[in-house]
């Protein structure tokens, strides 16, 4: 295999691009200009140079971004609050429902 990924259905996007952008010499066009009458747009077309060629400033520039970066609180939909009647202490009789899942033939 060409590619280091454990599943060939995560490098096929990336293998079908490349067979439908690359120019066939016989017809000197590609796939996609046969079908579409146009170019295709790549990922790399989406990404602007930035033209930083100097590794140690861009690494100032990434350790910088990275501390201004804030975490978001997260929310705890886990935690479900119970629900107790005030006049549950004077009951003298109660209710009890248990939802477990039961074995094959066991009785309610």
């Amino acid at each position: 295999m060409a590619h280091a990924a454990t599943r060939w259905t995560q490098v096929l996007p990336f293998v079908l691009l490349g067979l439908r952008s690359v120019i066939k010499e016989d017809i000197n066009a590609t796939a996609t200009e046969m079908v579409y009458g146009t170019t295709i747009r790549l990922p790399i077309d989406f990404f602007q140079d930035t033209g930083t060629n100097n590794v140690s400033e861009f690494v100032q520039q990434l350790k910088q971004t990275m501390h201004n970066l804030k975490p978001i609180p997260t929310s705890s939909h886990g935690r479900k609050t119970v629900f107790l009647h005030s006049e549950l202490s004077q009951c003298t009789h109660v209710f009890l429902r248990h939802d477990a899942i039961r074995k094959r033939l066991q009785p309610p």
